[in-house]
């Protein structure tokens, strides 16, 4: 689905001796990003940012790009996720942008490839999350950022943050043009309804189950579309996604505020999941949905308390290992490390 970006102190792409188009232009995405070479990208958690960014690249790379977007065709992009990145320690130079998020080819790269590529202006540079670098870092990450603009300056650009993490024209000396991803609007919402559940359709074998997420989907529409409450909290991809997922586990019966949501969907993530696919004690770990929660409470009181957005395993299984003495019920069934594996496992989607 294509979001819709809000202009802030934009042109659009139009020549200078052309009319300043006002603030707050709402266009969808490929639209709105046409025409500009360097896009500051804001929206709230949820709002779509990183995925927008993930199509970007892989359109760019497969050559799928639409013809709004013309003259971004052709150019290799690079991703740098700054939330992984600020945990390697010092930002990375170009020759290790492939070193850095672990890409599997980075070995075979040509020695100078990374530079000739940016140095070309065929490159395609997508920085996500400036939001989630600890605050004592930003400095340092955005002169990272203005040595790239500067040593590239044709190389295209797009940063993305949420909006409280920057002052409105943060980058606008060099050149930005600031986004604002917008709320989904109630057709946008029952179009991400639809292809949720045609997807859903996709991943089961009986018409039976395809049958009945048939009558899933057009009663969350009628749902969205009438309780005010519920459509407030699908305007992002996140929610919305949430809701689909809850509205299906639980047969069609929803909460309506945002607390119940978020515990009805911790509930069916921790424990409810497992027990109703009949998965009995992966790793051989069995956690109550309470001993769950005081185990991520910790980690989630870490990550808060040092401005993160992840952690690092060791961190995580000493943050565990300190926890297990007080749980004597948890320490006899195994290691911190296997407790982590079970909280993390794909059978619980956590």
């Amino acid at each position: 689905m294509s979001l819709e970006l809000a202009a802030e102190s934009a042109t659009w792409g139009i020549s200078s001796d052309q009319a300043q188009l006002p603030d707050g232009v709402v266009r969808r995405a490929e639209h709105a990003l046409s025409g500009h070479r360097r896009v500051l990208l804001k929206g709230l958690a949820g709002s779509g940012k990183t995925t927008l960014l993930q199509w970007l690249a892989v359109a760019a790379a497969d050559g799928g790009l639409p013809e709004e977007l013309a003259d971004w065709r052709g150019r290799v992009p690079f991703v740098l996720p700054l939330r992984t990145l600020v945990r390697r320690g010092s930002l990375p130079s170009p020759h290790e942008f492939l070193t850095a998020v672990d890409a599997p080819l980075a070995g075979m790269q040509p020695s100078g490839w990374a530079d000739d590529v940016l140095s070309s202006g065929s490159s395609l540079i997508l920085i996500d999350g400036v939001d989630e670098v600890p605050e004592e870092r930003r400095k340092a990450t955005r002169e990272w950022l203005l040595g790239l603009l500067s040593a590239y300056a044709n190389a295209y650009f797009v940063v993305t943050t949420r909006p409280s993490a920057v002052p409105d024209g943060w980058l606008a000396a060099q050149g930005f043009t600031e986004l604002t991803v917008r709320p989904m609007s109630g057709v946008d919402i029952g179009l991400f309804v639809q292809r949720w559940h045609n997807a859903a359709r996709h991943c089961v074998e009986s018409e039976a189950e395809r049958a009945h997420l048939e009558s899933l989907e057009a009663a969350l529409k009628i749902t969205v579309r009438t309780q005010r409450d519920l459509a407030q909290l699908s305007t992002t991809p996140l929610m919305c996604a949430l809701i689909c997922a809850l509205h299906r586990e639980r047969r069609g019966h929803l909460p309506h505020s945002r607390m119940e949501l978020y515990e009805a969907a911790l509930s069916m993530l921790l424990v409810r999941r497992d027990r109703e696919r009949s998965i009995v004690v992966p790793e051989g770990i069995q956690l109550t949905e309470k001993q769950s929660m005081q185990l991520l409470k910790r980690l989630a009181y870490w990550l808060i308390r040092n401005q993160q957005t992840e952690m690092d395993h060791a961190t995580a299984v000493a943050l565990i290992d300190d926890a297990l003495p007080t749980m004597p019920a948890i320490e006899e069934q195994g290691s911190a490390s296997q407790v982590l594996t079970h909280l993390g496992s794909p059978h619980s989607d956590s």
